[in-house]
């Protein structure tokens, strides 16, 4: 039975978000994103527990500005109800693990979209060359050019620069005399156990000199240093590869559905 989330569930909710590391990780990152008050977290964006008629809720889904992300387990009565429930809401996309998502597009008669998800299984290095980047209009012109799809300034201004502020999420570069050669930002919101890459670029005319696995290496031994284990959304499946040689392996799927 899905219902709205209340004050006296966000253990509960937080304890979800802990065993979805990927997703998660986003869910909590909201949260933070609105200053860690609770009541301001609850009214902001909409979070919703469901599960079996009888028994506690399995799974959590959040909305934040007409876009959905489901965490943990949903299945049988509780799968169809969830597609029921979407299809009365102003939706634009939904994210989740993939096997969930797959069988929701199955219900609802959408497409659905799978990417690989990447663990880091290696022993990340420091590199002097990274450098945090604090001013964020230089540092999301250099990106948005090229990261497929393109990000939102809106979104990144919403939700991931408070992060930055708060000290949630890093913004990385190795910069020359023109400007950033390569970036990547780092999601760490706390209590997750995760930590995410949600971007990583190489300037063209810079690429195919090590400038990214440089920068994967850095952030993956700044996230070490705090304990976190580290995740990737690898959003061209024809790059998994390149991860495997910086030292990621497979570790499920996301799956998307635009709406």
């Amino acid at each position: 039975m899905l219902r709205l989330v209340r004050e006296e569930d966000i253990p509960l909710l937080v304890s979800l978000c802990q065993s979805s590391p990927v997703f998660g990780s986003q869910a909590l990152s909201l949260w933070h994103s609105f200053g860690r008050q609770k009541s301001c977290f609850l009214q902001q964006s909409s979070f919703w527990l469901g599960g079996p008629r009888e028994g506690p809720p399995v799974y959590a889904l959040c909305h934040y500005e007409n876009h959905f992300v489901a965490v943990g387990a949903v299945e049988g009565e509780a799968l169809e109800e969830l597609a029921e429930f979407l299809q009365t809401q102003p939706v634009q996309s939904l994210e989740g693990e993939g096997q969930l998502i797959t069988a929701l597009a199955r219900i609802l008669g959408k497409t659905s979209r799978l990417s690989p998800i990447m663990a880091y299984s290696g022993k990340g290095r420091a590199d002097p060359l990274v450098r945090p980047c604090r001013e964020f209009s230089s540092f999301f012109n250099a990106m948005a050019p090229y990261c497929s799809p393109a990000p939102q300034k809106e979104d990144w201004l919403g939700r991931v620069f408070p992060l930055v502020q708060q000290g949630c999420c890093t913004l990385a570069a190795i910069c020359d005399e023109q400007g950033i050669v390569c970036g990547a930002a780092l999601e760490t919101a706390p209590p997750s156990n995760a930590a995410v890459i949600t971007s990583l670029f190489t300037r063209e005319g810079c690429r195919g000199r090590g400038f990214a696995g440089r920068m994967v290496s850095h952030l993956c031994a700044v996230a070490q240093e705090n304990h976190k284990q580290v995740f990737l959304v690898c959003g061209q499946p024809s790059l998994a590869s390149y991860y495997r040689k910086l030292g990621f392996a497979n570790a499920g799927s996301r799956g998307f559905i635009s709406f």
